[in-house]
Formats: C-alpha cells, sequence, structure tokens
C-alpha cells in the first residue's frame, strides 16, 4: 500500500527488490568469515552437511533451520543449495511471501518435470507459469515473485495423499526440497509438512523448513517442536553469536572495548553486527543519519519490504515507535499515531505478528525489533507529519509528568521551540542531568539557547541558560569554555542585578581552578567596588566571596573591607547561606591572624551554623565548607576538618560539580599527613566523562598520594607499596608550583622514602621541589613538618646541617603557635640530640613533643616520635621506660589503624625481652604517686574505672583536651603506658577505696 508518511518515492521500488532473495544473500554474505564455509555458523553448517549426507546415502531427513531476521538463514541455504548442486543432487527451492504463500503446493506441482522417466504424470495441475526450475550450475531459481498455483481438488485428504505419492514416485535419487520463510506459508502448504512430519517417507529426500519462530504460526511451531521430540525431524537453532564468535566474524581483540559494545548492541545478531561494524558511529543529532554504504541500504530495502503491506492503522502506529524510539505502550503509541486505543491495540497485534514490534518482557510495552529499524525508516518520515507527532508525544509526556529530559528527548525533533514552555523543560532537563550525565546536561543547555533565538526573550533570560551551561561545563572539567561563557554574559548584562552577580562569583571561581588567582581576585574586587549598587544578598556574597580569595591566598585586602562585609551582612535581607559565609570569613581571619583564643569562639560558632545547613543549600557555595575545613585544620582540629572536606566532595558529587573535587581532596591529604592513616576515598565513579582530562588527571594524582599514605602505615607485608604509590604521585603531577595536590604529595613522597631509608632522596625531593632551603614552593602551614624531615633526614645521613634545619623548624613553628606545630620543633631539636649521641636528653625531648601531639589527637604522628623516644632511652640503658614507650607506641598505632607502627613497636619490644628491669616495689609506686597533682589525682581514680574521656571531662567541668593533656602527664610520672595499666595500679595501691 502507499504511505503518505514516506517521502521516498523509491520505497516502492526498493520494497520489491527486497523481496529478492539474492538481496538477502548478499547482505549476510559481508558476515561470514572469509574463505570458511558458513562463517560463524560452521557448527550448524556441519549438521546440515551431515543431513544432505544421509539424504544421498538414500535416507529421509526433514530440518528445521530456525532463527531470527539476519541470523543466517538464506545464507546457509544458499551454502546448501550450491553444495548440493555440484554434488549432482535435484534441488527445488522457493521462498514464501506474505503474498505467495502456497509455496509447497507450487513445489510439488512442477516435481514431474525434474523426475526420472517419461512415463511420470502430473501428481498436480501445473501454474498458470513454471516458478521453478532444477538447480544447475550458476543457476539459482526463486519463487518469491511466482503466482499462486490452484491445485486440483479440494479435500485435504486428497491432496495430502497426491502430495505423498508424488515425492514417493520422484525422489528415486535424491531429491533436496528447500522451503525459506515458512512462517508465511499458508494453512495447506503448513498441512502438508505435517503430515510428512508426522509420516516420514523411506526415501531419499532432504526437506530444509526455513522460518521465523516470532513471526509462525502457533500450528506450524507446535507440529515442529513436537517431532523434533520425537526425532522424526532435526531442529537447528541460529542462536545469538556470542563475543567469542563475534571475535572471529570481526577479527577484534576480545578485550577490544568496541568490539563487545557492538556486541552488546547488535544482541548477537550477525547481520546487525555486521551493520554496525561497517557504519559511521559518530554520534549525529538524536542518532537518526542515515549511513550511505551498501550494507545498511540493503537493510533498509529489506525492513521497507516487510512494512510495504501494512494497513493503514498498522503504518500509522509503526511511525509512532519509529517516532518515539523507545519502548511504549498502546495509549502512548495511540496518542502520537492520532489512532484511537482500540485501533492502535489492533494494530499493535498485527506489528507484533510481522515481529516489526516485540513486547517488553514483564509489561504492557512495546518497541521496535532492534534500533537500526529507527534509523533506516525515521529520515524516511514525512517531516509534516513527524514534527507534530514529536510534539503530540511531548504532550503526552508532560501529562504524565515524565522527567523532564524525556519530553525534552522528542521536543528537540519538532523543530519550533520558541514557546515559553518548551524553554522550561529543556533547562529543567538539563538541571536533571547534570550530575548523572553532564554531557546531555550540555547538549539539552544548548538547545534551550538555539530555542531562546527563536523567541523574543530578554537579555536576562538568556544569560540564566548561559550561566547554567556555564556552571555545567565547569562541574564537568571544561573550564576554559566555562570562563569564556562566563565573560560573555558579563559584557550581556552590564548592570548590577542578580545574574550578574552570579556569574562573577562563579568566573571568579574558575579562574582559581584555571590557576589565575590574581584575574579571580581582581574581578571580584571590581564588582566589590560597586557592591552597594546589587541587591542587598548579591552585594554580601559578593564582598565575602572576595575577602575569602584574598584572605585565603594571603592577599592583601584594602582597608576596612571586612569590616564593610560584616556591616552589609548585620544590614540584614541575606539568607542562612550568605550568613554562614560571613562567620567561616571571621573563623578564617582570626585564624591566619593568629587570634587564636577568638578562633576558639568563632569556628564553634561557624561550625554549628554550616552544619545546620542542608546540602543542597551549600551546593553553590562549597568555598564556604571547605574555607571552614581549613580554619579546623590550621588550629588541629583535624577530625572536624576531615568531615568537612569529606561532606563538600559529597554534595560536590552530588551536584555534578566534580571539578572542585581535587582542592578537597588535597585538604584530606593535609589531614592525612598529620593524623593519618584515613580511609581511602573511592573516586570510581568520577570517571570516564564525568571529569575532563585535566580535572581528572588531577584527583587520580592526589587519590594516588592519599593511597600511598595509607599503604605507607597500613601495610605490613609489602612495605614497599606505599612507597611506590607515593613516587607514582609525584611524577604525575606538573611542575608548577601551586598546583592543587603537589605539596602535599612532595610530603607524602619524602615520607615514604625516609621511612623506607633513602634520606637523601628524602632531602633532595624536599630541596628541590620545595623550592630551596627556606622551601617557599610549600604552605607555611607545612613547614614545620618539612623542616623536622629534613633534620630527621640530615641526622639519619650524618649531615651537619641537621642543626641548620632544626633552628629553620623552631622559626617556622613560632610563626604557627600551635601545640603540633611546636611539636614539630621540638622534633627536630631531638633529631640533632640524637645525632650527638645525647640520647637521655634527645628522649626526654621526643617525650615532650610527643606529648604536644597528643594533646591535638595526633596518635600515629605520637606514636612514631615515641618509638624514636623508645630507641634513645634504650641506647641510654633504660630499659623499662623503653619497653613502657614501646608498649605506648604500639597501642596507639593500633588504635589509629597505624599497623605498621604498630607491628615496629612490637618488634622492638621483643628485642627488649631479655633486658626487661625488674618490676618497681610499692614504695617506689607510692613515691611516684605522691608527684601527681590534686588534679592529676582525681583524673587518674576517674580514668581508672573505664570511663571515657568526654565523661571524665563532664564530670568535672574541663575540656576533653585538658583531661587528655593530665593523662599524658599521668602515665610520664607513674611510667605508664595505657589504661589499662593505670587501672591495675590504681586497684593496687587501693586508691579507689580512699576515694
Amino acid at each position: 500500500m502507499n504511505n503518505p508518511r514516506f517521502d521516498n518515492p523509491m520505497a516502492a521500488a526498493l520494497a520489491a527488490l527486497a523481496d529478492s532473495a539474492a538481496l538477502a544473500d548478499a547482505a549476510f554474505a559481508l558476515t561470514s568469515t572469509p574463505g570458511a564455509v558458513g562463517g560463524v555458523r560452521a557448527e550448524q553448517w556441519r549438521r546440515l552437511e551431515a543431513a544432505l549426507a544421509a539424504a544421498r546415502a538414500g535416507s529421509a531427513r526433514v530440518v528445521e533451520l530456525a532463527g531470527e531476521p539476519g541470523s543466517g538463514k538464506t545464507r546457509l541455504l544458499n551454502e546448501l543449495s550450491a553444495t548440493a548442486t555440484r554434488a549432482g543432487v535435484r534441488v527445488l527451492t522457493g521462498r514464501c511471501t506474505e503474498q505467495d504463500r502456497d509455496l509447497l503446493l507450487h513445489l510439488l506441482s512442477v516435481l514431474p518435470a525434474v523426475a526420472v522417466g517419461a512415463e511420470d504424470v502430473p501428481a498436480f495441475p501445473p501454474p498458470a507459469r513454471d516458478p521453478v526450475a532444477e538447480h544447475g550450475p550458476g543457476r539459482s531459481p526463486d519463487l518469491g515473485a511466482a503466482s499462486l498455483a490452484q491445485p486440483g481438488g479440494s479435500d485435504i485428504a486428497t491432496r495430502l495423499s497426491a502430495a505423498r505419492a508424488a515425492l514417493s514416485r520422484h525422489t528415486r535419487v535424491p531429491l533436496v526440497l528447500i522451503l525459506d520463510d515458512f512462517h508465511w506459508a499458508g494453512e495447506d502448504s503448513v498441512e502438508i509438512v505435517d503430515h510428512l512430519l508426522r509420516w516420514p517417507l523411506d526415501a531419499p529426500l532432504l526437506l530444509v523448513v526455513a522460518h521465523r519462530p516470532a513471526q509462525s504460526g502457533a500450528r506450524l511451531r507446535s507440529s515442529l517442536a513436537h517431532c523434533a521430540e520425537l526425532g522424526t525431524a532435526e531442529r537447528i537453532e541460529l542462536r545469538p553469536l556470542t563475543l567469542a564468535e563475534a571475535v572471529r566474524m570481526l577479527g577484534l581483540p576480545a578485550a577490544d572495548d568496541v568490539l563487545r559494545t557492538l556486541h552488546e548492541t547488535s544482541a548477537g545478531n550477525p547481520h546487525v553486527l555486521a551493520m554496525l561494524a561497517e557504519m559511521d558511529r559518530t554520534p549525529m543529532p538524536g542518532g537518526l543519519a542515515l549511513p550511505q554504504d551498501g550494507l545498511f541500504n540493503q537493510f533498509t530495502a529489506r525492513v521497507l519490504g516487510e512494512t510495504a503491506l501494512l494497513d493503514a492503522w498498522e503504518q500509522a502506529v509503526l511511525d509512532a515507535a519509529i517516532v518515539l524510539g523507545a519502548q511504549a505502550g498502546p495509549d502512548y503509541l495511540a496518542a502520537v499515531s492520532g489512532l484511537d486505543y482500540d485501533a492502535a491495540c489492533v494494530a499493535v497485534a498485527g506489528l507484533v505478528r510481522r515481529d516489526l514490534l516485540r513486547p517488553a518482557a514483564g509489561s504492557n510495552r512495546f518497541g521496535l525489533r532492534h534500533a537500526l529499524l529507527r534509523r533506516a525508516l525515521y529520515p524516511r518520515l514525512s517531516p509534516w507529519w513527524r514534527e507534530p507527532a514529536h510534539r503530540r508525544a511531548a504532550a503526552f509526556l508532560a501529562e504524565r509528568n515524565a522527567p523532564a529530559a524525556e519530553q525534552a528527548a522528542q521536543l528537540e525533533l519538532c523543530g519550533d521551540l520558541s514557546a515559553p514552555k518548551d524553554l522550561q523543560v529543556l533547562i529543567q532537563a538539563a538541571a536533571e542531568c547534570v550530575r548523572t550525565e553532564p554531557r546531555m546536561a550540555v547538549h539539552w543547555c544548548r538547545v534551550a539557547l538555539r530555542s531562546l533565538e527563536q523567541s523574543d526573550a530578554a537579555a536576562d533570560r538568556r544569560a540564566e541558560v548561559m550561566l547554567l551551561l556555564a556552571r555545567t561545563l565547569g562541574g564537568c572539567g571544561r573550564l576554559q569554555e566555562s570562563r569564556d561563557l562566563l565573560h560573555e554574559i558579563l559584557r550581556l548584562v552590564p548592570e548590577p542585578v542578580h545574574i550578574r552577580a552570579l556569574a562573577a562569583s562563579l568566573c571568579a571561581v574558575v579562574e582559581y581552578l584555571l590557576g589565575h588567582r590574581p584575574e579571580a581576585r581582581a574581578l571580584l574586587a571590581a564588582e566589590a567596588e560597586h557592591a552597594e549598587s546589587y541587591p542587598r544578598r548579591d552585594s554580601a556574597r559578593l564582598l565575602i566571596e572576595h575577602a575569602l580569595l584574598c584572605i585565603g591566598g594571603q592577599a592583601q585586602l584594602g582597608p576596612g573591607r571586612l569590616a564593610e562585609v560584616y556591616a552589609s551582612v548585620a544590614r540584614g535581607g541575606v539568607d542562612r547561606v550568605t550568613e554562614a559565609g560571613a562567620l567561616v570569613l571571621r573563623a578564617l581571619d582570626d585564624v591566619l591572624g593568629g587570634r587564636y583564643a577568638e578562633s576558639d569562639v568563632s569556628i564553634e560558632v561557624c561550625q554549628a551554623k554550616i552544619d545546620s545547613l542542608s546540602d543542597p543549600a551549600l551546593a553553590d557555595n562549597l568555598f564556604y565548607i571547605s574555607a571552614l575545613a581549613w580554619a579546623e585544620l590550621y588550629t588541629a582540629r583535624f577530625a572536624d576538618a576531615e568531615r568537612h572536606f569529606r561532606r563538600a566532595i559529597a554534595i560536590a558529587e552530588s551536584s555534578g560539580n566534580l571539578v572542585v573535587i581535587p582542592m578537597f581532596l588535597n585538604g584530606l591529604l593535609y589531614v592525612d599527613l598529620y593524623v593519618g592513616p584515613l580511609d581511602i576515598v573511592d573516586t570510581e565513579n568520577w570517571g570516564g566523562e564525568s571529569l575532563a582530562a585535566g580535572p581528572a588527571s588531577t584527583v587520580r594524582t592526589v587519590t594516588l598520594a592519599l593511597e600511598s599514605m595509607h599503604a605507607l602505615w597500613t601495610d605490613v607485608e609489602d612495605d614497599t607499596r606505599g612507597l611506590r604509590l607515593a613516587e607514582e604521585s609525584y611524577s604525575a603531577f606538573p611542575d608548577a608550583a601551586g598546583v592543587c595536590g603537589r605539596a602535599s604529595s612532595i610530603l607524602a613522597t619524602a615520607s615514604a622514602n625516609a621511612l623506607d631509608g633513602d634520606v637523601s632522596r628524602c632531602m633532595a625531593l624536599l630541596l628541590t621541589s620545595g623550592g630551596g632551603t627556606g622551601l617557599p614552593n610549600l604552605p607555611e602551614v607545612l613547614r614545620p613538618m618539612s623542616f623536622e624531615l629534613l633534620t630527621y633526614a640530615a641526622a639519619a645521613a650524618g649531615n651537619s646541617t641537621a642543626e641548620d634545619w632544626s633552628a629553620r623548624a623552631w622559626t617556622a613553628a613560632e610563626a604557627w603557635p600551635m601545640p603540633h606545630q611546636r611539636g614539630y620543633a621540638l622534633a627536630a631539636r631531638a633529631h640533632v640530640a640524637r645525632r650527638r649521641g645525647e640520647y637521655r636528653a634527645a628522649a626526654e625531648t621526643y617525650t615532650r613533643a610527643a606529648d604536644l601531639f597528643g594533646t591535638v589527637t595526633m596518635a600515629r604522628t605520637r606514636a612514631r616520635i615515641l618509638l624514636l623516644a623508645a630507641a634513645c632511652l634504650a641506647e641510654a640503658g633504660e630499659l623499662g621506660q623503653a619497653d613502657a614507650a614501646y608498649r605506648l607506641a604500639e597501642e596507639l598505632g593500633r588504635d589509629c589503624g597505624a599497623v605498621r607502627l604498630s607491628h615496629d613497636a612490637r618488634r622492638m619490644r621483643g628485642r627488649l625481652a631479655e633486658h626487661r628491669p625488674a618490676e618497681p616495689d610499692r614504695t617506689e609506686i607510692k613515691r611516684k604517686l605522691s608527684a601527681l597533682t590534686n588534679r592529676e589525682r582525681e583524673i587518674a581514680i576517674a580514668a581508672s574505672t573505664g570511663r571515657k574521656t568526654r565523661e571524665i571531662a563532664a564530670d568535672l567541668h574541663l575540656s576533653p583536651r585538658t583531661v587528655d593533656v593530665h593523662l599524658t602527664r599521668i602515665y610520664r610520672k607513674l611510667d605508664l603506658t595505657s589504661r589499662a595499666a593505670l587501672a591495675k595500679l590504681i586497684t593496687e595501691m587501693e586508691l579507689r577505696v580512699a576515694v
């Protein structure tokens, strides 16, 4: 029938051409392995050859060849026909079509023409024209276009008897009877095959019935299945190709990702697999480009042949399915096709019978047999029908509140997108995809911009969409594109309005991430100069972000700017997030200004504010939570810093803003350097297309540094893994200073080398990468730790520069008067004393440093320093104190997860086992107890009961940190290493009773 929706006038000609068996053979021939009969269907070919051999030997054989379109049935039948002909066997072959269903009757009517002996008479009256002839060399008769034969006699029993007699009389020599596409066969032909299956001939006959099970009638399928069970018919099923068979077919390596994608997309169908391999797979809008290669054109012609005889309802529903390109229910297909529901259901049933539509498992939804059908037929739909159909599809989805991305996929193909509701759907689709499919989010933003070009939207509306696109581009790592777009927005919207404030803020972030920090500060400074012209909320935000950028980068901030910020917030009219930003600014300013007493209060207030805000509220203000985490890190609130860095990572991941993640990973690496080992961050879902090459590389290198620190302190059996990972991370970073994560990676690698015993490599790394003796390339906050490490390495190498590094460590610590920074300076002094052989002095200094680390919960660093103290005590002959120090280091390492430190401490204790001093007498214990102050005595007794630090602190109205400081002093005064030992001592001295 003619289809007005097809605008290709060659459709009818292509449909007629598709009925040619030669065309089907040519199409599938390309899927066969050159030079191999049957190609990837070698096993099925061997079974057909065996059946042919049996027929030549005088036996009757019936073979069912079952497979879906493109599985290779026709190719195998042609191979069988050619092989039999070369062997001198007579071959009759024919192909059923929807119009020519009585193929078998035609074949039986011409048997006398090929029989041996003139006495043979026709069993059936000959047809009007001879549709088949005996195959000879180079001949391949086809019954596809033959007119129907009208067999004599209407009684089915008479017809079956005549058919059986005709076959029996004319199979004195072997005969091969091939029936292709038998799913189209009429009832009479099916009846004859059923009879032959149930009552096999005693003659050298090979009957091959090829069909598509999905389109075959119940009678034929039942008969073939029953006889296959009885053994009177052999079933050869052309199943989907395995991956190994696809390897042989395409000649690609089994591990090739392209091969695996092709195999999965084709569902193992060899014809489809061949087409996909031949086609241009470059993504096109809507994925609907028509490849101009012969194989696909042949496929298109064949598909058009399948659709040529559809009725109007079936064609309308098929066109709707082509427009949708996805599984849909009858109601959806009805809405798009323009039919009522009942008519659509009737049409769906007809299309399912033809295997053009297939039902989805477990649902009332239907989809095209394969996506390639859409690629073949979509370009041939008339645009005057196609675009309104897409509009009807979008309307149907909107009525059912479908995801905006599904609606946008239909709207994109509608042509005219100037309606305001279209733009809203596109913007919403982009927002939905930002996290999971950033490339699609970028695509929807660009489509939305094209829709704005078709309308009279205002500049700020266009700027709004451009801002979303810029945010999406930046979030997936395409920073330069994002920057250019943001500067375009600033030119487009020169007035101080909300959209400009957002663009300026985001542009400063992008410039910062690109390494353009002066440009970022200058941009915000220019906006801050006119802050009073902005709405109050935007004014405060710009002032806060400019101040944070300056303070965090240790740049000059104009006089009075902080006061201006606080006054802007105090005037009111700002939201809770902006208020939190002001609190973060005050806390960071207190910390970096050295006002640590004030910072205790400002950080606690800021923590309460930030923790009360939801993740979505902070998604566009991640620098606020990051700045708080850095303030906590600088003031040794390591657990809080880790918690906030991890929250920032989680928010960035959930909002799709992955490009900022390296900064937060770097913060975690700082925390790890102080108190690690930390739990490894899962970065698997950040790979692939989620990040551009630059940010993805930074994520990988910072993560490697984190993994190296974890391995450095946890791997006992493979104690070189941490060093290998650290070196890999260090070598992956660019040489330029200031790259996110590089400073901490340098320290991680230097620490790994020092622990491995390569102190020369440790010093070279720090001095070369740090920029010289003053380490100007390393942040000030890391310099006390770095100089301590240089002192250790120099002392271990016997280098006289150890004293100079120790002095530098002390000077650096004075710039950051926190307990742990002074601890590094003391540890450096102890390294020098140890090098001089002053073991008692070194042990005492190490112990003081360990106590300072203990006050800020740096258990791993404290354990490392205690190991050095214990070694010095052993050298000084204080074996009992050395054992106690080793035991404490072992306990601390075990509690904080530093298994390697714990293992080393236990091993060193073993070496002291033969030299342990005798237990001190009770008089000596009483003397030591008398050295405790009343407060220390009170805390010691409370701790011996098993109560936790926070419980003791609450009861005594002290801070937990103060209790920990007292416990450290108690342990040192009593030569104890744990609360268990303290509890035992208190019990033995019967002090609890006294309390």
